[in-house]
């Protein structure tokens, strides 16, 4: 496969997802509406579905993740266990990070302008996926990376339940306005401070970094 056969995939989940979610706000429209339409759509929507388990090099980040995020969020792919999803958005990430270059850039570039348009996560299920994600981003020194990440993995379990995820705690407080004094005195949130510190400390932008160790050691 290649972007081409995506690209045209893309196009037809679109329409298909545009007049299936106008049809839903419209009861009798839904009624009514041609089995042969709806059926059309899952098909071309079953056959995007591939694109998650495709490892033709072909196919470039921003229409691969284009298709991921329509398996994700269309009419169809809502309905969905979204771990696969994530599973192939991780091990895309990661087969991108262990070529480093061009391919690396691509795929970070194409993941933050993914992210740019993704509504909030209604599937707290895939925090694992996000969070070796997140470590990932971290690592490689990427704090525009781990501001994306933490955009598609944000969900009200992560603000309300730090304490069964203490390092989600360290990281919101990183990227977003969440209080150090709610985190958890852990070690996984301490071991997530001192990674975020190694790796971004020298970072643009980051330099309070500093005052978050030592406020969370303050409380």
């Amino acid at each position: 496969m290649n972007d081409e056969y995506y690209r045209s995939l893309i196009d037809r989940v679109s329409q298909h997802d545009e007049q299936m979610w106008s049809d839903c706000d419209d009861e009798l429209q839904y009624a009514a509406s041609g089995n042969d339409d709806r059926q059309d759509g899952f098909e071309d929507f079953s056959r995007l579905w591939e694109i998650l388990s495709d490892d033709d090099p072909a196919i470039s980040p921003d229409v691969y993740l284009e298709g991921a995020a329509l398996c994700l969020s269309s009419f169809y792919g809502a309905a969905q266990d979204h771990a696969p999803v994530w599973d192939s958005i991780l091990a895309h990430y990661r087969a991108a990070l262990d070529s480093n270059g061009e391919c690396a850039r691509e795929f970070r570039d194409a993941f933050i302008r993914m992210a740019e348009s993704f509504d909030e996560n209604d599937d707290p299920d895939c925090l694992p996926q996000f969070t070796a994600m997140m470590h990932m981003a971290v690592k490689s020194g990427d704090p525009e990376m781990c501001m994306a990440i933490l955009n598609c993995a944000n969900c009200q379990e992560l603000w309300e339940s730090v304490d069964a995820h203490p390092e989600w705690g360290i990281w919101l407080a990183a990227f977003s306005d969440f209080e150090p004094m709610e985190i958890p005195h852990t070690p996984e949130a301490a071991s997530a401070l001192e990674e975020l510190t190694t790796y971004l400390a020298g970072s643009p932008g980051m330099e309070w970094l500093q005052d978050l160790s030592d406020n969370f050691q303050d409380y």
